[in-house]
């Protein structure tokens, strides 16, 4: 079939048309939260006021227009994960009740929200204040302060601009209460693949919270050489922590970017909560990296060398007899 100009000029215009929205739409995702989170201490019947800052990168073609809410958050699987659960909030988002936002105009309440429209190259501050009440549970309670990008249009009436893609960021809260604070976690399955065909290296354990408060992790890595103790990798000046929040369980992993594609390692993974350091998880193993190209030619060799030492066998025990007779 010859396509015609027309034909191709109608393909085109279908084609923009498909694409339109992605073509001339400004990079609204790109706004930025910060801080992502945040820990405060908590005290009955007493006020506690922090912020948010939400900023539009200047290089942003169109403004942003916004909707500013406060609600509880879960960890939902053991990778950490957050989500947001307005119907599934617990005892610890209590908390989303006593919090009121403001953007130092207007004020409103958990149950509401906060919108506006955002500039190019512009930060807006939100201010969240919590009211806790005189009696309340000890323990931890959480919220976020979610951030959405939300449809609108432009001044220019241009409908090729509107944006009309949402994206949403949430800035977490962790906060404790004094009173009966329970402690109490578990690290278990501290994991390390003894063989790899590839790199990298790569560990796991399980970090399980059976308290009623947040706690952290930490954790490090140490990489040595098969007959030596100078380590060749490791993060234990600088180690990773996570919190864990109650009643979840989570999976946290290291890896040893670096690691060559063959070699014999000793590895070391610790793994220690903040309230028990003196009772750190240890794991240690001896890894091999042996690539499958590798690993085939051993085979090879061995196989061969077998296959040699059968044959060289027989022809002796042949050797032998014919001289017996």
């Amino acid at each position: 079939m010859i396509l015609t100009r027309k034909m191709l000029l109608g393909l085109a215009g279908i084609i923009m048309m498909m694409f339109g929205v992605v073509l001339f739409q400004g990079p609204v995702s790109a706004f930025s939260v910060s801080p992502m989170k945040q820990t405060v201490t908590l005290v009955p019947g007493q006020t506690y006021s922090s912020s948010v800052m939400v900023a539009l990168p200047l290089d942003t073609a169109k403004n942003m227009y916004y909707e500013v809410s406060v609600v509880p958050f879960k960890v939902n699987d053991k990778d950490g994960n957050y989500s947001i659960d307005l119907e599934g909030s617990d005892e610890h988002n209590e908390i989303v009740k006593w919090v009121s936002l403001s953007d130092g105009t207007n004020k409103v309440k958990s149950d509401d929200v906060l919108t506006g429209e955002l500039a190019p190259g512009k930060t807006v501050e939100f201010i969240y204040t919590i009211d806790v009440p005189e009696s309340v549970m000890g323990g931890g309670q959480y919220f976020a302060v979610l951030v959405k990008s939300v449809p609108g249009s432009n001044d220019d009436g241009d409908d090729n601009l509107m944006i009309s893609e949402t994206h949403a960021i949430a800035s977490v809260v962790y906060a404790e209460l004094p009173g009966e604070i329970k402690l109490d976690g578990v690290l278990r399955e501290n994991n390390i693949n003894g063989f790899l065909f590839n790199p990298p290296i790569t560990t796991s354990f399980v970090a399980e919270n059976n308290g009623n408060t947040h706690f952290a992790v930490t954790y490090f890595l140490q990489v040595y050489p098969l007959f030596s103790g100078e380590e060749v990798y490791t993060n234990e000046e600088n180690p990773s922590t996570d919190y864990v929040l109650p009643g979840t369980s989570r999976l946290v992993t290291q890896t040893w970017n670096e690691t060559p594609s063959i070699g014999i390692f000793k590895v070391r993974q610790t793994a220690y909560y903040d309230f028990a350091e003196d009772k750190p998880s240890i794991a240690e193993r001896i890894v091999i990296i042996c690539p499958m190209y590798l690993l085939f030619l051993i085979l090879f060799i061995v196989v061969a060398l077998v296959i040699w030492i059968i044959i060289k066998v027989r022809n002796r025990k042949s050797s032998q007899k014919k001289d017996d007779e």
